[in-house]
């Protein structure tokens, strides 16, 4: 696996765990 993927997965997923929690909390 590439670096530069790991460095993408690493800075969407914080972000879109985040807006998961936010939604779930909306509910």
């Amino acid at each position: 696996v590439p670096q530069k993927q790991i460095a993408s997965f690493i800075g969407v997923t914080p972000e879109f765990f985040s807006k998961m929690k936010a939604r779930l909390l909306k509910k």
